[in-house]
């Protein structure tokens, strides 16, 4: 008799959702922070020549190092002090490969980016919520700091802007946990390019513990998934040693590198996306029955005295895709939407009004009919 044996998963994995990815039919698609600008590349006959020109029987440049060099100039910051990776989520898993392990806590922010949580429990760490207090800003209780300086070697990761929620977080209160925790900390500045701040690059040099994360998925190519990881000689030798070969595949590196040198295109959408999000800001404060939150990233978050996934599901009849974020514990629910272009955005407050106006009818009618 043949005995079939279990395969047992890491523990924590088997709790695990996966990371859920919207896949509907829709006419307007504003659910994932994409830039709504594609670029056209038939205005660029020499970028298509060098595509076919590609040997895609050779491995790419393993360092990426052409591109790099590019985004050191870019950010002032050391060519050999920069890491690529295949998106964020890489290099996010990349810094626990290298940092985490037994005992050694994952922090980040609730409301927030469902990957450090995921990546984190999927990798056998302990992960902690950092319950945002009102207004959505970060702690700075003693309890908390004492907390991250205690004796555990420990990893925080902080969006600013975060996302969902769209804010920067307070910049001494980030400092004061740069000063506090005992271990890694990252800054993930994924939407610095919509933020009128300065970001932490700055500091970068006097923290040895301190990593910064940026993309170019927000500006316009989240299709080639190129990551991009900031930080000291320490951090960069352990990432190195994690890092797999070759993550970053020739296509993502060449065509990466021919936007990445008409800056002038990247800054133009970026300064486009930024008005559009005043444009929408402003009419989305006229509507009845929502409340929007401040943004500094290209999306909006809002809430609604209806109930949010009605909203949603009202919306996406009518061909339009947003984010929607269930009640969960002090939060109420919450709707995401991702600043599209002109017309898009027009689109989006049309469809806005008239399901929220249906919403308010039928919840009326309901009232009328238990009076």
């Amino acid at each position: 008799m043949v005995i079939k044996k279990r395969f047992l998963l890491r523990d924590g994995v088997g709790g695990l959702a996966p990371y859920k990815i919207e896949d509907h039919p829709c006419a307007i698609k504003l659910d994932a922070n994409e830039s709504p600008f594609s670029i056209d590349w038939t205005k660029w006959p020499d970028v298509l020549d060098g595509l076919r020109k590609i040997d895609l029987n050779r491995y790419p440049d393993p360092s990426a190092g052409k591109i790099r060099s590019v985004l050191s100039d870019y950010m002032r910051w050391p060519v050999e002090k920069i890491v690529l990776g295949n998106g964020s989520d890489e290099l996010i898993q990349y810094i626990l490969m290298a940092f985490g392990g037994f005992n050694r806590p994952v922090y980040a922010p609730h409301p927030g980016f469902a990957m450090y949580r995921i990546i984190s429990i999927a990798m056998g760490q302990e992960f902690r919520s950092i319950t945002l207090e009102d207004g959505f800003e970060l702690p700075s209780n003693k309890e908390f700091l004492e907390e991250l300086s205690d004796v555990r070697q420990k990893i925080v990761f902080i969006a600013s802007p975060n996302n969902p929620t769209g804010n920067c977080f307070d910049r001494e209160r980030i400092l004061s946990v740069i000063k506090h925790t005992n271990g890694l900390v990252c800054i993930d500045e994924a939407y610095h390019d919509f933020d009128e701040g300065i970001g932490f690059l700055d500091i970068l040099p006097e923290f040895k513990n301190l990593v910064i994360l940026r993309t170019l998925s927000k500006i316009g190519m989240a299709g080639l998934r190129v990551g991009i990881l900031l930080a000291n000689d320490y951090v960069i030798s352990a990432i190195s040693k994690v890092r797999l070969p070759y993550n970053l595949n020739a296509i993502s590196q060449f065509l990466a590198l021919a936007v990445l040198n008409h800056k002038d295109i990247i800054l133009d959408m970026n300064q486009t996306i930024k008005k559009n999000r005043v444009w929408l800001a402003e009419k989305m404060q006229r509507i009845k029955g929502i409340k929007i939150f401040p943004s500094q990233a290209n999306f909006i978050l809002f809430t609604s005295e209806f109930c949010v996934e009605a909203i949603y599901k009202e919306l996406l009849s009518e061909g339009v895709l947003i984010k929607v974020f269930p009640p969960d514990g002090k939060w109420p629910g919450f709707l995401r939407v991702t600043v599209g272009t002109e017309d898009e955005c027009k689109i989006f407050i049309h469809m806005l009004e008239k399901v929220l106006y249906g919403l308010e009818k039928l919840l009326s009618g309901k009232v009328k009919e238990n009076a």
